[in-house]
């Protein structure tokens, strides 16, 4: 009985790997059990308790393999904390190289706006200087004429431009005007046509509306002449049976009474003979 109780006392929960090389015990509260004198190696003591827990740890490892299959619960959660830990790190990497690759794209725009804002401000630096050089170099009448001239033209070219971009800004703001107007126009015709429709559509509603109450009116003064006439058609046949039952009434009391005198006068021929 010893052995028994011990079995059914010390359950062990045993998981091993695949390799065979790392082992899981998880070992449930077993209560502790007194010290027997009879208990001891070779006479029913530890060799039947070690038979018995080679036997549980097969039998478990049958069982397992028999609910879970091949693949058991704590592989199968390890592979997925695998999968999703791999999930995770590639998303993180995704989004990690696009940042990166952003931050770099926007690094080398920005490196190459300042270089070129740098370039044209040395290049407008360049010319201010040489314009300014140019200007200092020129004493003699001329290079004076030549200046004037050269100031004038650049006042001419410039009125031109400005007349130019005013000729512009009046054939833009002409066409938008056309645009607005003829927009403005259609747009009142649009709505003339629609109050046109909407009108149409209320005056074929109140003409139906007019032809069923017409109709309505019409059919029921039918309705009371057909029954007005069949009121009269049941009376006149009432009164005709009336009549006619009165009438016969009247024809089989004088048939009746007929015969009772036919039948007293015969009574007093009777009599009389």
């Amino acid at each position: 009985s010893y052995p028994n109780n011990l079995s059914t006392l010390m359950k062990v929960l045993i998981y091993v790997s695949s390799g065979g090389e790392r082992k899981q015990v998880l070992k449930v509260h077993t209560r502790k059990l007194l010290y027997r004198v009879g208990y001891s190696w070779n006479k029913g003591g530890r060799l039947k308790e070690l038979r018995i827990r080679h036997l549980a740890r097969k039998f478990l490892k049958i069982w397992m393999q028999n609910t879970f299959g091949r693949i058991l619960p704590h592989k199968a959660k390890s592979h997925y904390n695998t999968r999703v830990l791999k999930r995770a790190f590639a998303g993180w990497r995704d989004e990690w190289w696009t940042s990166r690759r952003e931050w770099s794209l926007a690094m080398r725009a920005e490196c190459h706006y300042r270089y070129y804002l740098y370039n044209l401000a040395f290049h407008s630096w360049q010319m201010f200087m040489s314009l300014r050089r140019e200007k200092k170099n020129i004493t003699s009448p001329d290079r004076q004429r030549i200046r004037l001239v050269w100031e004038r033209w650049e006042v001419f070219t410039e009125m031109r431009r400005m007349k130019n971009r005013m000729l512009e800004s009046t054939l833009e703001h002409k066409r938008l005007a056309t645009l607005n107007s003829a927009w403005r126009l259609w747009r009142t015709r649009l709505q003339q046509h629609r109050d046109l429709h909407t009108l149409e559509d209320q005056a074929l509603k109140q003409r139906v509306l007019t032809l069923q109450s017409r109709t309505w009116l019409h059919w029921k003064e039918m309705h009371t002449a057909a029954c007005c006439q069949k009121e009269k058609e049941s009376k006149a046949a009432l009164h005709f049976m009336l009549r006619l039952k009165k009438k016969t009434l009247h024809d089989w009391k004088s048939y009746v009474s007929s015969l009772q005198t036919k039948k007293k006068s015969q009574g007093c021929y009777k009599l009389h003979s």
